[in-house]
């Protein structure tokens, strides 16, 4: 799993001398991070769980920082799919599957979630409360209806079934 650091002007300032066109080395405390960019725009790459607090992200000063960003997937405990906001960052989730063979015997299902905010802290907040149901969607966020309210229906359906042929 990887963090993205995405560096706003007073970061990119503080980190230069780039060299047009490389990938820059940048040394904060005794860690060398690879300065990237895309679309004109300078990260970090950092690598980690962001849930799992003994993971230790480099301390870039918070006044380097545009926003942060990760993704990530997860194959159980699946939420609604749609945007949950918290504290001014954004998370995303989306279920895909994968099925395998003519006859789809095996069927891979996974959630991959996406976040923007603006610290580590805010992101690892958002995570934790997207991932353990705590927090929920706004109802125009939510495109899609979760893993567990497809079993519950479909428990009910089953139930609604076999109530209506043991009374005919």
């Amino acid at each position: 799993m990887s963090v993205r650091i995405w560096l706003n002007a007073t970061g990119v300032k503080a980190l230069e001398p780039p060299q047009a066109g490389c990938a820059d080395l940048l040394k904060v405390g005794g860690s060398k991070l690879r300065v990237d960019r895309e679309n004109g725009c300078q990260y970090v790459t950092l690598s980690g769980d962001v849930i799992d607090p003994s993971t230790v992200f480099v301390n870039l000063p918070r006044t380097f920082i545009r926003r942060v960003t990760y993704l990530g997937k997860y194959y159980k405990g699946f939420r609604t799919d749609a945007l949950y906001r918290y504290k001014g960052a954004t998370a995303r989730t989306e279920t895909e599957e994968h099925h395998h063979g003519h006859a789809d015997i095996r069927v891979d299902r996974w959630q991959n979630i996406s976040i923007s905010a603006g610290s580590i802290r805010t992101l690892r907040q958002i995570y934790a409360k997207v991932r353990s149901g705590e927090l929920k969607p706004e109802p125009q966020d939510e495109w899609g209806i979760s893993q567990d309210e497809i079993a519950r229906r479909a428990h009910e359906a089953e139930r609604l079934a076999a109530g209506a042929t043991t009374e005919h």
